[in-house]
């Protein structure tokens, strides 16, 4: 049974979306999964996209989410010359099929109700009008002029399924290399019975298929044979530790696990073996050039050339920080319950500098790993604070190591497991001061506040006494107004904060507050809290495992002694319910218009109003762009309106229409403008001055709205003062600045 599921309405609304300029993605292209060739470019899969190479121009063009594709987790590309398809499969069991004139996404592979296991396509191959893919499963077909799934047969032995590692269609028949042997079936309408599947090589484990120059070529543990009918086969070479077979369009390829490529030509005459320094996943030969897939540098050629996009050396991402148009960008180093560090973690960092991506390694960071947070400094932009799960902090000047800050600093603390130190984040406040939080110290009997004062004075604020218990772990911090600085408990500790009164090196004035879910202590949801921010207003907002809570006039309430945090409730059909109730909160951001950018880990990103009661969008891996519904981090550039968004897949950014305004106007411009039938939004005015007098009235002067425009931008909700829709026309907004130095006036036009 045919079942075709190409979702053609959906991929256009998603590319009109993508290619609105609103999102960037900034994937590392460095893992090279496989090569496809055309008679012009070269095709890279990586794991977030795809990337082109132009074999004469040089040209690279990089695909993902934010430009056309579908999905992330790219597992095997084939590109079909006869109708000039290039076929992209994900791990999920997603597929797209790019045309010249656009792309198809398909929303999943039929598969059997009753297979609960991997649906990732390992491989595909592509013939003539066909194209096979080989999964944990068996195979599936696909017709090409159709563009609809053909037929599927499930590979089973009782009730184990086997695993097909790779496909080859040829004279008509589907090959399939599997750890049981060789198995083979014409493509007709009996293809779907595995029983009447021949099998060659019975009992023999194989890996690799592929087809060149009409001959079917096979790999068993390295040993290659070739075959002209499908039958009878030829020994070719034995190549030791083979990794891949990749026949191009000059020549085939080997590459094996010492690093090497080996090709023959059409003539299957040996074109020689070029090594390479760099490990690799794949190889191809054509033009006299080798090139190599490399695993972690891109697609290199004998020349140890790197041709990949710019980007972040890894898609590893767990926190972004912004300073002067450059990222900062650390790629984590802590288990998911927030205790162990990853020792493997050895990436380095990667920072933005403002023109191309930079990668600081693991030996020029001073052999540090770990990395949790890169923090740039304000005051002297040339430095920047690299703290680690694992080793303590690296003070880095232009990016070159300076310092080593760990418990053989005096005044620093030493953590526990062996490890030196356990730093999980850094800021600076307002004073130039260096603020780092310290977990596990001491034989788990205390958690910690570093503070560094400009003139390189250390002092440890010990938060043993101030009812935490021995198993806590604390977060990246947070600054609020008069320098008080916030840490979350982040296994069951609730909210710490921290009040050092503005003198770091006098510890005896220092205030400590610990916010929990008892009643009159904070009545949070949950006392893991994973991750604080103070908004404009300098209201503390809570993301803890249960759901979000907000501290309003925070000094006042701590000191009290008595206070809670407020639920954010919002009116859905007319009935008030709790926003985010029970849902992880992970990632807050402020913009200037106090708006809130709130991360969650499962349900993606709300961008929300500044007391949160109406949500303006939600992103999610399936509505947009976004890779990943688990977002570790957000930080916002102020200048520009860029919201970086750091997740488990990778860093994208979305541009939004909030900037850093001043007491000038700048482009005026309502959207939508005008506003058609149907449109129940809001109409938003960018570009005023911030704090800008607004007044909206109709043709006859009547006074319609009024307020002022917070962070340079004015939302008007379509109604009057007496809360009833207007009607259609034209309406007058008149803007003057906070100083009444400037004017400026526009016009919406409203058709019901």
């Amino acid at each position: 049974m045919r079942i075709y599921i190409s979702v053609v309405l959906f991929f256009v609304t998603f590319l009109t979306f993508a290619q609105d300029g609103r999102w960037r993605d900034h994937f590392s292209y460095f893992h090279i999964l496989d090569i496809v060739e055309t008679e012009t470019q070269l095709i890279c899969a990586t794991e977030n996209g795809l990337f082109t190479y132009d074999k004469s121009t040089h040209n690279i063009q990089k695909f993902s989410k934010t430009n056309g594709l579908n999905a992330l987790k790219i597992s095997a590309i084939a590109y079909n010359a006869d109708y000039k398809y290039l076929i992209v499969a994900y791990t999920s069991g997603a597929l797209n099929v790019i045309k010249e004139d656009g792309i198809e996404y398909f929303v999943d592979i039929p598969i059997d109700d009753n297979y609960q296991g991997n649906k990732a396509v390992k491989h595909i191959s592509t013939n003539g009008d066909k194209a096979s893919f080989s999964m944990d499963f068996g195979v599936v077909t696909f017709d090409l002029p159709q563009l609809e799934f053909d037929e599927t047969c499930y590979f089973t032995s009782g009730s184990t399924y086997i695993a097909v590692k790779q496909t080859a269609i040829y004279n008509n028949k589907v090959y399939a290399a599997t750890a049981n042997g060789l198995y083979s079936h014409a493509i007709d309408d009996f293809f779907p019975n595995f029983a009447g599947w021949n099998v060659q090589f019975s009992g023999t484990a194989f890996q690799e298929l592929d087809v060149f120059q009409n001959k079917l070529f096979s790999a068993n543990n390295g040993l290659v044979r070739n075959s002209t009918d499908g039958s009878t086969w030829t020994f070719f070479h034995n190549f030791s530790g083979l990794v891949d077979i990749n026949a191009g369009l000059q020549a085939i390829s080997f590459t094996t696990n010492n690093n090497a490529v080996t090709s023959y030509n059409t003539s299957l005459s040996a074109l020689g073996s070029q090594n390479f320094t760099q490990a690799l996943e794949t190889g191809l030969y054509t033009s006299s050039v080798v090139y190599g897939g490399s695993y972690e540098f891109g697609l290199v050629t004998q020349t140890q050339d790197n041709i990949c996009p710019d980007g972040p050396h890894s898609n590893n991402s767990e926190s972004v920080n912004l300073l002067d148009n450059k990222i900062y960008v650390a790629p984590g180093g802590r288990d998911f319950e927030y205790i162990h560090p990853i020792s493997t973690s050895t990436d380095g960092y990667y920072y933005f500098d403002g023109t191309v991506w930079n990668h600081i390694t693991y030996e020029e960071n001073n052999n540090m790993c770990c990395i949790m947070d890169v923090v740039p400094n304000p005051f002297i932009p040339e430095e920047c604070y690299v703290v680690s799960y694992s080793k303590g902090i690296n003070k880095m000047v232009n990016h070159v190591f300076s310092n080593l800050y760990n418990y053989t600093t005096p005044g620093i603390a030493r953590s526990v497991l062996g490890h030196e130190e356990q730093f999980v984040g850094g800021l600076f406040d307002t004073e130039g001061n260096f603020v780092a939080t310290q977990t596990f110290l001491q034989n788990n009997n205390y958690n910690a506040f570093l503070l560094k004062t400009p003139d390189n004075q250390f002092i440890t604020k010990e938060l043993s006494n101030e009812n935490l218990s021995s198993a806590a772990a604390v977060g990246k911090p947070a600054l609020s107004k008069n320098n008080w600085v916030w840490t979350c408990g982040q296994r069951g500790d609730g909210l710490v904060a921290y009040n050092y009164n503005n003198t770091p090196t006098n510890v005896s004035d220092d205030e400590t507050y610990v916010i929990k879910d008892a009643e009159g202590q904070g009545n949070l949801p949950s006392n893991n809290v994973l991750t604080v921010a103070a908004d404009k207003n300098n209201a503390i907002w809570i993301g803890t495992e249960s759901g979000l809570r907000v501290l309003y006039n925070p000094e006042t309430a701590l000191e009290s002694d008595n206070y809670n945090a407020d639920r954010v409730v919002i009116t859905q059909n007319g009935i008030p319910e709790e926003f985010l109730k029970d849902i992880p909160v992970t990632a807050i951001a402020v913009d200037e218009a106090n708006r809130k950018w709130i991360g969650t880990k499962n349900l993606g990103i709300f961008y929300v109003s500044p007391n949160g009661q109406t949500t303006y969008a939600k992103f999610t891996a399936q509505n947009s762009p976004l890779p990943s519904n688990h977002i570790k981090d957000i930080d916002i550039d102020s200048q520009t309106g860029w919201v970086y968004i750091s997740t488990d897949e990778g860093l994208v950014s979305y541009k939004s229409d909030v900037t850093k305004a001043d007491d000038s106007f700048g482009n005026v411009l309502p959207y939508p403008n005008p506003v058609r039938p149907g449109y129940d939004g809001n109409v938003v005015i960018k570009g005023l001055a911030n704090n800008a007098d607004v007044k909206i009235v109709d043709t006859a002067g009547n006074l319609v709205s009024k307020g002022r425009a917070i962070g340079g931008i004015y939302e008007w909700n379509q109604r009057n003062l007496q809360g009833n829709k207007v009607a259609s026309g034209v309406y007058i907004v008149l803007m003057i600045n906070s100083d009444k130095t400037e004017t400026q006036t526009t016009k919406i036009a409203i058709v019901r």
